[in-house]
């Protein structure tokens, strides 16, 4: 991605996700941390360094994997019986005074979880036939794929038999409109709505779309234009 969209991706996608540093349940009963980051295992968790939320230094992985069971468990489930619906702050806060959430990211393990995790997103999405000229797109049009795949995943090869579950067999429409740069018909016919994009990050991400197909008339009017520059702002 560009300099100018690495600079503020992480605050565009905190604004839509929140930025949390301790373990939750998010609607589909998985365990998340971060900016909606998923962590399938306590040995996921434990890739990262945690500490307790009063403060006190490091703390051992016996205790982050006992951490993520509790959160994960059936029993936190009864215990707070709106987890589905609540939102990770909520759930965080009724967590807290039960017990179950003690432990939260150090500063750095929260920078780190959130650049591992765009970083192989992208990646995975790069190397997906129909996104070969991604390094190229203009800078809003980066954010707008970048948001549709934080919040749904960039598929890859799953199971044995190493299925193809990458964009182009997954949303081929999505990935057709993006190798033609077709940035306003995947703003017009929601092509970049599936699951997990709120209204708020649907409204940004339909803006940032829109302001692609900006810059993309502008770049064959002008062959000089800097698709660089990024047209929205993100709000204080």
């Amino acid at each position: 991605m560009y300099s100018t969209v690495s600079a503020i991706i992480r605050k565009f996608l905190s604004l839509y996700e929140g930025e949390v540093r301790e373990m939750y349940l998010d609607n589909r009963g998985f365990v998340t941390t971060g900016v909606g980051n998923l962590l399938p295992s306590s040995a996921a968790a434990n890739r990262f360094q945690w500490e307790p939320i009063g403060g006190g230094g490091a703390v051992a992985a016996p205790d982050v994997a006992a951490e993520f069971d509790r959160v994960a468990s059936a029993e936190t489930k009864t215990k707070i019986p709106g987890w589905a619906t609540m939102g990770g702050g909520n759930f965080i806060a009724a967590a807290k005074k039960l017990g179950i959430v003690t432990l939260r990211l150090t500063t750095e393990s929260y920078a780190k979880i959130f650049t591992e995790t765009l970083a192989g997103l992208e990646s995975t999405m790069k190397g997906t036939p129909g996104f070969e000229d991604y390094e190229t797109y203009p800078a809003d049009a980066q954010m707008g794929v970048l948001s549709v795949i934080w919040a749904n995943g960039a598929g890859g090869f799953v199971g044995p038999q190493r299925e193809d579950r990458r964009l182009h067999k997954t949303w081929p429409k999505f990935t057709d409109a993006c190798k033609r740069r077709a940035w306003l018909e995947i703003a017009d016919r929601g092509h970049y709505k599936w699951r997990n994009i709120n209204c708020d990050r649907d409204a940004a991400t339909e803006q940032v779309f829109r302001n692609a197909q900006t810059t993309e008339d502008q770049l064959k009017a002008n062959s000089a234009t800097d698709v660089t520059r990024v047209l929205y702002t993100t709000p204080a």
